[in-house]
This record gives C-alpha cells, sequence and structure tokens, in this order.
C-alpha cells in the first residue's frame, strides 16, 4: 500500500533472511507449526536410498578437520557439499520435510532519520512512519543475528514518537 501512494522503494529486495520452513506449513495467513504439521511427507524407503546414495559419492580418502575448509566433499552429487562433509551411518535418524521459509527480504521502504517514510522525490509522506522489517537499506546479502531486532526497536521508537507528534499537531490545527 505504501508503494501504491508513492513511497520509495529501497535496499536490496533480491536478498532475503531464510529459515528452514515446515514443508506442510500453509503458504501464508496462520503460519503456526504445531504437532499437526511436525514429522509428515518423508518417505522411509526413499529417505534410505538418498542417505545410501550420499555415503556412496562422500571423499572419505579426504580428512575431516572441522577447523579449515578441508576439501571432504561429495563427488557427482546433485546438489554438492564442497566442504567437511561426512557420512551418515549412526542412527537414530530422524528426518523432517522442510522448505525455504521467508523472513523477512532486505528490501523495503527508504526512511529518514525521523523515520519518516520518503516519496519517491525524497520528500517525507506526512504521517506515514516505518520501522522494523519494513525499512530497506539496513542489511546487504546478509545481516548479524539480532540486529533486526535492534533496528526495530531503535527505529520503531523513533516512529512511534514522531507519529504521536504529528497526531498532536493535526489535532491542534483542528480545533
Amino acid at each position: 500500500m505504501a508503494l501504491d501512494i508513492g513511497s520509495m522503494p529501497y535496499g536490496h529486495w533480491s536478498g532475503s533472511h531464510s529459515v528452514c520452513w515446515d514443508r506442510n506449513a500453509p503458504e501464508f495467513g496462520d503460519l503456526a507449526t504445531g504437532a499437526g504439521l511436525q514429522k509428515q511427507g518423508v518417505n522411509f524407503e526413499t529417505c534410505l536410498k538418498t542417505i545410501k546414495e550420499f555415503n556412496s559419492v562422500v571423499r572419505t580418502d579426504i580428512p575431516f578437520n572441522p577447523t579449515i575448509k578441508d576439501g571432504r566433499c561429495t563427488v557427482e552429487l546433485h546438489v554438492p557439499k564442497s566442504n567437511w562433509a561426512n557420512t551418515i551411518e549412526d542412527g537414530p535418524f530422524e528426518a523432517y520435510a522442510v522448505t525455504c521459509g521467508i523472513s523477512f527480504t532486505f528490501g523495503g521502504l527508504k526512511i529518514n532519520s525521523k523515520a519518516e517514510v520518503q516519496d519517491r522525490g525524497h520528500n517525507s509522506i506526512p504521517g506515514l512512519y516505518a520501522a522494523g522489517e519494513l525499512v530497506g537499506g539496513l542489511f546487504y546479502f546478509n545481516y548479524p543475528g539480532g540486529a533486526g531486532l535492534m533496528a526495530g526497536s531503535v527505529f520503531g521508537k523513533i516512529a512511534g514518537e514522531q507519529a504521536a507528534e504529528h497526531a498532536k499537531r493535526r489535532k491542534s490545527t483542528s480545533k
């Protein structure tokens, strides 16, 4: 909606913070993943076949060294593993069907130091403020853990204060 009224898109729109997400979770809406969405859709025979295929292509002739990029890799695997490849041999095992879940994109809206959303001409849009994951330009290609929470706290405080001041000004001019 903010873009529809002329807000300036800003930041790294093709990047995001992603997490593993239950494959059977709804695409949008209520994303609560209770016990009903856990541990479904894994075929036991296919899982064991995949593990066997993976184990057969691990370069066990290269010593495993977790302190360096050791080159212990897989060969001829559709999705290769370049370092620290170990065979999967000792159970018990658990398998979960997962997919990519996007927590937030690195793109958002352009704001100024008062958390006022900027239009495409770099002017503040009166009464529109942004904080948290809606703000673009904070992260590119990656982000330090917890930085999104801190940015939300800092810009949220600023945006809240500015919105309160804006409301007071509107109320006093409407009398």
